[in-house]
């Protein structure tokens, strides 16, 4: 694996070195496109985000309240769910009830994370949030969205 800009940010000594350093090349590219700029916007701010909550949890934030950056990922999570979801709405999408549960329960994982504050951080939690995301976007958001857009559905 080429070395990383960020790899100085890897804690020494970290378990899942790998999965880190996956993180900490986490970036939005064209396979990710669903075919709907808004959502699409939305896709690479919440990679940004969770890369953001990553460096914040290695630069030790406080255990006295719960990082500012874990706030804005959830803030920004809740506001792109519902927007996804006004759009299938709008469309009629059948794939809303299956679409919006997958989204209940990745914000009920993070908001409990959060409760936990920094200690309920892991970096199993940023490789489950990176998993969950590229699962999410590449198949669910695809097949939601993609069709729509007039954008041919990749195979896997």
């Amino acid at each position: 694996m080429a070395k990383s800009l960020y790899s100085h940010w890897v804690p020494k000594g970290m378990e899942k070195r790998k999965a880190a350093m996956n993180i900490l090349n986490l970036e939005w590219s064209e396979k990710m496109s669903v075919g709907v700029e808004s959502i699409d916007s939305d896709h690479k701010k919440l990679i940004l985000l969770i890369r953001e909550l990553y460096f914040a949890y290695h630069l030790g934030f406080g255990n006295d309240e719960i990082p500012p950056a874990m706030l804005k990922f959830i803030d920004y999570t809740k506001y792109h769910f519902d927007s996804e979801e006004t759009l299938m709405r709008e469309k009629a999408s059948p794939m809303l009830a299956f679409h919006s549960e997958e989204h209940r329960q990745l914000i009920d994982r993070v908001l409990a994370i959060s409760q936990e504050k920094v200690s309920g951080l892991s970096d199993e939690v940023f490789q489950f949030l990176w998993d969950w995301l590229i699962h999410h976007v590449l198949q669910t958001d695809m097949a939601t969205f993609a069709p729509s857009a007039g954008k041919t559905i990749m195979p896997r």
